[in-house]
């Protein structure tokens, strides 16, 4: 993709989508990988970074990535390199920040993982290669846990077994 042009060609999975290039002022951070933005023309758009994977709110190192996202964009101008919407209405794009990559730098510095069931950006593969040798941010942890595996795993956890409640006639 040509990053000086407003629309580019990007290989994103089988199929070739435009990509269109849209300037956002940051005016929210929800967690470690998802920002609201705001156009020129005042249109509010929620943003998943591409490729990226941050460990959820709960979990270890969760505030950790949203604080040091929020550090990255929050009240600047941001670029949002995109193609689509994922399930949840959101763009679903790069974020640059003066040409930086911020789901890079995220990944690099252990805040988020390479999502790779979505994407095989080689230079976020070799962020988090970087980020598991140095033990950065969350692969401090002997075991980090994956959040699409949290998210999987999340309802059974905080579930309560279910009780017997007593219906119909009792019996002595």
């Amino acid at each position: 993709c040509d990053w000086s042009s407003d629309v580019c060609s990007s290989d994103l999975g089988r199929h070739r989508r435009a990509v269109e290039r849209i300037a956002v002022s940051v005016v929210g951070v929800h967690d470690g990988d998802t920002l609201t933005g705001l156009t020129s023309g005042r249109e509010q758009i929620k943003v998943r970074i591409e490729g990226i994977d941050a460990p959820e709110l709960g979990q270890p190192f969760g505030s950790a990535a949203k604080r040091e996202l929020s550090e990255k964009v929050f009240g600047k101008q941001v670029e949002i390199l995109t193609s689509h919407n994922d399930l949840y209405g959101r763009r679903v794009g790069r974020v640059l920040v003066s040409g930086r990559d911020v789901g890079a730098e995220m990944v690099h510095e252990g805040f988020a993982w390479h999502a790779t069931h979505f994407s095989h950006d080689k230079h976020l593969a070799a962020a988090e290669a970087h980020a598991k040798r140095a033990k950065a941010g969350l692969w401090a942890d002997k075991s980090p846990e994956p959040p699409w595996e949290y998210r999987k795993h999340r309802g059974e956890k905080t579930q309560e077994p279910a009780k017997a409640t007593p219906v119909g006639w009792f019996w002595w």
